[in-house]
């Protein structure tokens, strides 16, 4: 057993001056091979996420995914201890089993898959079986609760770049003109839709918010009746 330094490293990426990209730059660039700098990761995502109870965000995702792909044993097994479910501390959903698969692909980077169970889930949760799309009008069924639960694990774990509160944003930041936001998520080239899934980006180069997709042949209206539901308010 590796013995850790008694004490906590002050590392440049906790300070509180810079911004999140900077953040997210500096933690990249540590030194992911030194055992007392991933055990002070170690130290700082239980400490925000289990003690003082926080919302896991973009920098936790971060920090998660590079604690796994690390090769320390000792952190292993602290996270499989501390973090069982991953990032994941509320089990109390229908839908955990499925909130747990989509986490592990979006830690692996496999977009293309979790798309696709993302999909399958928004059908699931507004109780939608005899086919696989939505209506508008089937929006208002999800619970809000689920919906931001999916939303978040999509922003988590693409270092803030991924999501349907991101689209929304991007949405109302260009007036609600629908033919920008196809540009701006890159989901039109040359003002014709992308051909599915091969014109589609599945990883992090993406433009900002281009997953999850949805489904542009059926109109706007659902993805509309999302955007203005009242948890994004």
């Amino acid at each position: 057993m590796v013995k850790f330094s008694s004490k906590l490293l002050e590392l440049p990426c906790f300070a509180d001056n810079i911004s999140v990209a900077k953040k997210m730059q500096l933690i990249e660039e540590s030194d992911w091979n030194d055992i007392n700098v991933v055990y002070t990761f170690y130290c700082f995502l239980k400490n925000k996420i289990l003690d003082q109870g926080e919302i896991p965000n973009c920098i936790h995702g971060l920090i998660y995914k590079l604690l796994m792909k690390s090769q320390q044993v000792e952190i292993l097994e602290l996270l499989n201890k501390d973090f069982c479910n991953g990032l994941l501390q509320d089990n109390n959903t229908q839908f955990h089993q499925y909130y747990i698969e989509l986490q592990n692909l979006l830690l692996h980077d496999s977009f293309l898959e979790a798309d696709k169970l993302t999909s399958r889930m928004l059908c699931l949760m507004a109780n939608v079986k005899v086919r696989n799309w939505l209506y508008f009008s089937d929006i208002s069924n999800i619970t809000p609760k689920e919906l931001e639960m999916l939303d978040n694990l999509w922003k988590i774990y693409s270092k803030g770049k991924f999501g349907f509160s991101i689209q929304r944003q991007i949405w109302l930041n260009n007036n609600q003109n629908w033919d920008v936001l196809w540009q701006k998520l890159g989901w039109q080239k040359n003002n014709v839709l992308c051909r599915y899934p091969e014109e589609f980006i599945w990883t992090l180069l993406a433009p900002t918010g281009h997953l999850p997709l949805s489904n542009q042949l059926r109109g706007v209206q659902t993805l509309k009746a999302l955007f203005n539901l009242k948890i994004w308010k």
